[in-house]
């Protein structure tokens, strides 16, 4: 494996003393100082601060092991700072060495390296970085992948060889997807294999890789933002599904579960969507319906507290169906309609948490997702593409039916949300502006968690897919 030319992390120079004696003493000597005289059994401790005093300062190397004794005992360990990088490797002077050999040998375990770039992730270029021929926080067209290559001494592409086709378009995603303070924890993965995304070209493993994704896909991913929208039957069916592993995916039957959670969660934000006209507001008795029952009540104290209390009787006033102006010559029912259709819009750009991790890489070469019975080219036999449909359909269902909102009453449900920021629109602000703003502001909130924990079981992901 040709391993990092072009290190972005210093690494630490480890070197071991082999004394192999019964009695007497030794030297160390490096970059031309030498240490006092120290016991063949010297204790560890003694022999840092021998070498604090020849190593350009305390805290440049630390030892451990030893003793020494017939035989070799146990080495000695000589750990550089990371900081130092390549450190020669020191000498001994054994000759007043008694017993045993009468020697101390040394050897280094491991070279330390310099970091030779300082990179800040960013979402790439379409082209070669001009700025700069390292990456670095001075040229922000650096993505994960496009490091990888300048890591391993390549000519710059975001395809990096050294880097197996799924983890690499995976990473893409991740890279692409994330914000820029996320973004940089992605520097974890470059590293070697089995801790990082170097080195992980394994023709004989691709297929059970991409199968490892479509794994986590189905019985992770889905699972997640099912549960999220409350529907735990969905759920659990889904994480139920067989192991998707070589040999044992059953195409039919993934896409079938798959396709039939969606379905059902579609019919879920659907119904959370019907009927909705002005007499379905707060208060007005209908416990069955996602804005009444209970939740009004529940909100009044924070409502009180956040909104200015003749604007909440107007809305009392008009969720009771009275009129919407003092005279009475507005039902309301136009203002409802802008703040519904303004929450609508904000619920369905909730969905591009998703769509870019699911949707766009179904044309990636190769999709991390198995395309199960036409390929890559047939989205519409993808899993991937049912996945993202169904995704979809349970982020609407989770924004929509009010579930979180209701469990804690301290997150308006989209369409409320957009319904009080357009009675409290400022004079000459767009109602319907301020509806949608408000509306994903509400969105956000209830899919902030959801959201990380899907990012968090990637990293999971992408640990297993390294270290196969």
């Amino acid at each position: 494996m040709p391993g990092i030319a072009n290190p972005i992390v210093s690494t630490a120079e480890v070197q071991t003393v082999t004394v192999d004696a019964t009695g007497g003493t030794f030297t160390v000597t490096w970059n031309g100082a030498t240490t006092n005289a120290m016991a063949y059994n010297v204790s560890a401790a003694t022999f840092t601060t021998a070498m604090d005093a020849i190593a350009d300062g305390t805290g440049n190397v630390v030892v451990t092991g030893g003793p020494g004794a017939s035989g070799g005992g146990t080495p000695y360990t000589l750990t550089w700072a990371a900081g130092r990088g390549n450190v020669p490797a020191p000498t001994t002077n054994p000759a007043l060495l008694t017993g045993g050999a009468g020697a101390a040998g040394v050897a280094t375990t491991a070279a330390g390296g310099s970091a030779l770039a300082d990179p800040w992730l960013s979402v790439g270029a379409p082209a070669e970085p001009t700025e700069s021929v390292v990456p670095d926080r001075g040229d922000w067209q650096w993505c994960m992948m496009e490091v990888a290559s300048w890591m391993a001494g390549e000519a710059w592409s975001d395809d990096p060889a050294n880097v197996s086709p799924v983890i690499a378009q995976l990473c893409k995603l991740l890279n692409d997807r994330l914000l820029d303070d996320s973004r940089q924890d992605l520097k974890d993965w470059l590293v070697v294999a089995p801790n990082g995304v170097i080195d992980t070209v394994d023709g004989t493993k691709e297929d059970d890789r991409q199968l490892m994704c479509t794994d986590w896909l189905v019985r992770t991913f889905l699972p997640i933002w099912f549960n999220a929208a409350g529907m735990t039957d969905e759920a659990d069916e889904l994480a139920a599904l067989p192991a998707i592993a070589t040999g044992t995916l059953d195409a039919d039957e993934t896409i079938a579960v798959v396709a039939a959670a969606g379905m059902t969660a579609r019919a879920v934000a659907d119904y959370a969507w019907s009927d909705l006209d002005w007499a379905s507001l707060p208060g007005d008795g209908r416990a069955d319906h996602p804005l009444t029952g209970e939740y009004f009540p529940f909100l009044w104290p924070d409502l009180v507290a956040d909104y200015d209390h003749a604007q909440l009787e107007l809305a009392q006033r008009c969720a009771r169906g009275a009129g919407y102006a003092e005279d009475g010559t507005d039902d309301g029912q136009e203002a409802w309609n802008t703040a519904r259709r303004a929450a609508r819009l904000a619920a369905w750009d909730a969905t591009g948490l998703v769509r870019g991790l699911l949707w766009d890489s179904t044309r990636a070469d190769p999709s991390p997702w198995l395309g199960v019975t036409g390929g890559t080219d047939a989205d519409e036999d993808t899993v991937g593409l049912a996945a993202w449909q169904a995704a979809r359909d349970a982020i609407m269902a989770t924004v929509t039916n009010g579930r979180l909102a209701r469990e804690t009453y301290d997150v308006y449900e989209v369409r409320f949300a957009a319904w009080l920021a357009h009675l409290e629109a400022d004079p000459g602000e767009n109602p319907f502006t301020a509806a949608y703003n408000a509306a994903v502001a509400s969105a956000d909130a209830m899919l902030v968690a959801t959201a990380a924990s899907v990012f968090t079981s990637l990293s999971d992901l992408l640990d297993d897919l390294c270290a196969l």
